[in-house]
């Protein structure tokens, strides 16, 4: 058995992707583009009053939205892409206060409010007529793009491109590029502040496209990872946004929302929550030509939630793929919720069990190495139970970001001390 045939099993996956992004998925708020102007939407229940500034160059004009039941709008803005903008809300109780706009697609920095007005994707030309791999074809690279180069961008990444084609990867997966909290979880992107802008130091809108169409060129699918299950812990962009809360519940994003361990949920119940969840969905998959999508921590997102951004996401955007992070993995994912595959860390382990039992590897087994545990490799490479398709789960055996990044400088995890208790490769 070769070895590509072999990954045909394991990390790979069937059923064409879309070549372009043919369906329209408009988004409620935010900057809208029509005819070449921009209107603009806003939801804020509870604000007495919405502004919106607008800087080009050293000038900074305000513009005053009109109020639509719940929301304020304003149509024909004078603003163009690369001007700057931010919302100055007066709150029910007399408060001026500065926001960015949930549905911005750049920010200027991640300590300021002003967000970037980008050109409409529409107008982007695309250079690759695209027709992506087979999910069966897939062998897929894990990029941190933070990391993956010395300068840490888009643009930077492009040019490594022509090493991930020569190892024989067909996809690429790049963690979290929204704009995003690096005070907490080192820079992987998991604490997002932004669903739909690309993180500042990463690049723009624009520059991300070019990576996708480059890495297109090469015959490389992309895939995005997004966190829709919490927002980022500090500078969280959405906490109280109309002024309005109740008991510290965050306000209207966040009412109602159960507490987790990465920080407070989200208001499922709202359908405005579910658009901007949405929207963090649609911006990869439309405006980028994205070829899927790997859903973080999906368990954490209420099944009614998930189903309706896969349903969504299938419904605009047919043989895309959404990968699901489950643990422990549960088929559930995918017969419930929408899901397509889902990235299963089991393998990991099961690896790394094999090398002690063998006594090889940096976690060695010794004297008691108990040699080929034939049961567990059928596993660890086949189909588990549960699944109907070797395309229904995406393995790894080297370690994922999960596995691999250690942030206690190579101190001891409890939750691997069936492992030797450190995050590292398996080889």
């Amino acid at each position: 058995m070769t070895w590509r045939r072999l990954a045909s099993m394991t990390i790979l996956f069937s059923v064409h992707i879309a070549c372009m992004s043919v369906n329209p998925s408009p988004m409620p708020f935010g900057l809208r583009w029509q005819s070449g102007k921009a209107n603009f939407k806003l939801w804020a229940p509870h604000a007495a009053s919405v502004a919106l500034e607008v800087k080009q160059g050293e000038e900074v004009a305000t513009h005053q939205l009109t109020r639509q039941g719940d929301s304020f709008e304003k149509d024909q803005l004078d603003i163009s892409p690369g001007d700057s903008y931010r919302i100055v809300l007066t709150t029910s109780d007399g408060r001026q206060v500065y926001r960015r706009d949930p549905y911005a697609r750049g920010v200027e920095a991640s300590d300021s409010f002003w967000c970037v007005c980008v050109e409409d994707s529409s107008k982007y030309k695309w250079r690759c007529d695209w027709k992506a791999p087979t999910w069966d074809q897939l062998i897929i690279y894990e990029m941190h793009v933070g990391s993956f180069t010395e300068e840490g961008t888009f643009e930077a990444a492009e040019a490594k491109l022509d090493h991930l084609a020569d190892l024989g990867f067909t996809a690429i997966e790049v963690m979290p590029i929204t704009e995003f909290d690096s005070t907490h979880d080192g820079g992987w992107g998991y604490n997002p502040r932004q669903l739909l802008a690309t993180h500042p130091k990463y690049g723009s809108a624009d520059q991300f496209r070019h990576f996708v169409d480059q890495a297109h060129e090469r015959g490389i699918a992309v895939i995005v990872d997004v966190v829709l299950h919490h927002p980022a812990v500090e500078g969280n962009i959405l906490w109280d946004f109309d002024g309005w809360s109740q008991d510290n519940n965050g306000g209207i994003y966040h009412e109602g929302a159960p507490d987790t361990q990465w920080g407070r949920g989200y208001a499922w119940w709202k359908s405005e929550v579910i658009d901007l969840l949405t929207g963090g969905c649609l911006v990869w998959l439309d405006e980028c030509n994205c070829d899927g999508l790997r859903f973080d921590s999906a368990l954490d997102i209420p099944t009614d939630v998930a189903q309706k951004l896969t349903h969504r996401c299938h419904e605009l955007f047919p043989g895309k793929i959404l990968i699901a992070e489950v643990t422990p993995e549960n088929p559930r994912a995918i017969y419930e919720c929408g899901f397509d595959s889902l990235w299963i860390h089991s393998s990991y382990f099961d690896i790394i069990q094999q090398h002690r039992a063998l006594g090889r590897g940096h976690h060695g087994g010794g004297d008691w190495a108990s040699g080929w545990d034939i049961p567990k490799l059928r596993t660890a490479f086949g189909m588990h139970y549960g699944f109907s398709s070797t395309t229904q789960t995406v393995k790894y055996f080297l370690g994922s970001h999960d596995q691999c990044g250690c942030r206690h400088g190579g101190g001891h995890y409890e939750d691997y001390k069936e492992i030797g208790g450190q995050h590292r490769y398996a080889v």
